[in-house]
């Protein structure tokens, strides 16, 4: 765990999750970070003391926070499996790929809590730091599900067509294939500007028109209300990556966000983090679906 950063278990009348459900010795990092997603932990900071309440349900499924064992095998695996086969592969697995599911759980704590506290830069570039850090790993876990070896090759082989293809792009042919397994490519992200002013509304449109728009497949502009533009659901990697690339970078001859004609990164930041959490926490939970299905 992070030298910062502790989950506790949140005080409250339910009865502590027992093991495997619970934290650390009494859990399993795959499963702690479904926790973190739906808002059922606490996290403790050792510099500060303070304890930040994780109430939030990243995926939007569920009505009330701290979540029993019980009503998160219910949403997730749609009554597929049960309880106990979903404790017993948690027990299996724990100590399977423990390393990466741990430093997982510890940036999507960094995320979360960031955002939570009002830093959405900050945010927005832990969730990139998630992104970068999954691009490979949820490929080849997707892959353990082959039975046969040749499908398994032929599918990762899929994800890299030449030399110059980095991991980013190798996780970005992957988000259909993951997307049309879960029945997720039909969803559409809704990007809200409310609250915002009308001044930076309209700026913000004229430098995502001008330096992202066109590279994001489906990106469309929505001036009827209070969303600014929407996006589906296999084309919110191409959203992130642009909109890192043309805040973050400066190249000359690039058509770059003028950060300076927005305000600053915040308030773009703010925008796209509202959405992405909901989306990389879907993209985590159909990983665990296929794995679960596939243990069983």
């Amino acid at each position: 765990m992070a030298v910062n950063f502790t989950l506790k278990e949140p005080i409250s009348k339910n009865k502590v999750p027992s093991r495997p459900f619970g934290l650390y010795d009494d859990g399993a990092p795959i499963h702690e970070i479904l926790r973190i997603l739906v808002g059922s932990v606490d996290v403790f900071n050792k510099k500060t003391g303070r304890i930040t309440k994780l109430r939030k349900d990243q995926l939007r499924v569920f009505s009330k926070s701290l979540i029993s064992p019980e009503h998160i095998v219910k949403k997730i695996f749609d009554s597929s499996i049960s309880i106990g086969e979903y404790g017993e592969f948690l027990s299996r697995t724990k100590s399977r790929n423990e390393a990466f599911y741990c430093t997982l759980r510890q940036d999507i704590i960094l995320c979360i809590v960031s955002k939570e506290a009002g830093r959405n830069t900050e945010a927005f570039l832990y969730l990139y730091r998630i992104l970068e850090f999954i691009s490979v790993t949820f490929p080849l876990l997707y892959a353990t599900i082959q039975t046969d070896f040749r499908k398994s090759h032929a599918f990762l082989q899929s994800l890299l067509k030449n030399d110059r293809d980095g991991d980013l792009k190798a996780f970005e042919r992957f988000i259909p294939t993951l997307s049309q397994n879960g029945n997720l490519n039909r969803l559409t992200f809704d990007f809200s500007v409310a609250g915002k002013s009308e001044d930076f509304v309209s700026a913000l449109k004229i430098q995502l028109d001008k330096s992202v728009r066109g590279s994001v497949r489906g990106f469309e502009f929505d001036d009827s209300g209070d969303i600014l533009f929407r996006v589906p659901f296999n084309s919110v990697h191409s959203l992130l990556v642009n909109v890192r690339n043309r805040m973050f970078h400066n190249r000359v001859g690039e058509e770059n966000i003028d950060l300076g004609q927005i305000g600053g990164s915040e308030d773009v930041c703010e925008i796209i983090m509202n959405e992405c959490m909901y989306w990389i926490s879907l993209i985590y939970t159909e990983i665990v679906r296929v794995l679960v299905r596939g243990e069983i």
